[in-house]
């Protein structure tokens, strides 16, 4: 890491100070952070890259598609199953379930680069990729597991909100409330565990420790914290939008060529914007790591504002010089 001047986390900031600062902590450190990002982060981007890219491909090729109108025509109640399989909707699931599951990983993968280089960042002179991934490669297990967790917690609440609809002939009225009250509760547990993944990496916490440090931790900044996540989700989703633009351009101009020409947009081009759409989607989510850096920003900003310690820190040195005095 070349030599900058450091930051110094723990400090009292205001919301528009942790934005700028984190933005200007990924500008200082955009080169090291970047090969730590692409270095470790590498094969997932490329999973992510390809499945985005299949699932892309396969619905620009149905969707703008002027002569795929035929399948659901006549349909009835028999032949139900048969069009659905014909209409590749099955195909189509697959694929978007497999993003999901790219996505999970790559976001995975940069929550614990991000922290682990902050970890370093505090304690070292010197960051290289090598150094990045010897701590991240501590700390894979433990995030593993927390993200398994929540994957768990979130397949076994969807199960429970189906069971009226398998028991009952009006249960989808009662699935409908329980899908609306299951909603609200992960909205709620994603803010109150929002800084576990700090916790685990940054503080040397344990799964169950960091989840229970985390709902601490939230206690009566609940508000604040959603504040924070929807701004960071907001300015990191727009960024990383911008890595999609090239392959979406592609898209229309060559939808419009064919609405022209009347005749289905080029295989080629539908191709190749998907390719572009996937992969800058890959890359564009390294800009998630601005949020795990403002997350970073948030907790330590917090915990002056609670406990004071560069002010006990100060007022310590004064206390140590009057006593050599």
């Amino acid at each position: 890491m070349n030599s900058i001047q450091k930051f110094d986390f723990v400090e009292n900031r205001s919301l528009s100070k942790i934005i700028t600062d984190s933005f200007r902590f990924a500008w200082l450190n955009l080169k090291s952070l970047s090969i730590s990002l692409f270095y470790i982060c590498f094969i997932p981007i490329l999973i992510y890259g390809l499945t985005s890219y299949l699932y892309f491909n396969d619905y620009f090729s149905s969707t703008l598609s002027f002569n795929n109108t035929e399948g659901f025509e006549n349909l009835n109640f028999h032949n139900f199953i048969l069009e659905i399989q014909n209409s590749g909707l099955i195909r189509s699931f697959s694929y978007l379930s497999l993003t999901y599951i790219g996505a999970l990983l790559l976001s995975m993968f940069i929550s614990i680069v991000s922290f682990s280089y902050i970890k370093l960042y505090q304690n070292v002179s010197e960051i290289t990729p090598s150094s990045v991934w010897k701590t991240s490669k501590k700390y894979f297990p433990k995030i593993l597991f927390y993200n398994v967790l929540l994957i768990l917690t979130i397949i076994i609440g969807n199960l429970i909100c189906l069971i009226p609809l398998m028991l009952w002939k009006l249960g989808i009225i009662v699935t409908i409330l329980l899908y609306i009250i299951f909603t609200f509760l992960i909205f709620y547990l994603y803010i109150k565990i929002l800084f576990s993944p700090l916790f685990i990496i940054l503080e040397d916490k344990g799964v169950w420790d960091s989840i229970k440090n985390s709902f601490n931790f939230t206690k009566n900044i609940f508000w604040e914290t959603f504040l924070f996540c929807l701004i960071f989700g907001i300015i990191t989703s727009m960024i990383s939008s911008l890595f999609k633009l090239p392959g979406t351009i592609l898209l229309y101009i060559s939808s419009i060529l064919g609405i022209i020409n009347d005749n289905d947009p080029s295989d080629n081009a539908t191709v190749l914007s998907s390719l572009l759409i996937g992969l800058g989607g890959a890359f564009g989510f390294l800009m998630y790591s601005l949020k795990y850096i403002g997350t970073c920003f948030f907790y330590y900003s917090t915990k002056e504002k609670r406990q004071g310690y560069n002010t006990y820190k100060e007022l310590d040195k004064i206390g140590v010089y009057e006593a050599e005095v």
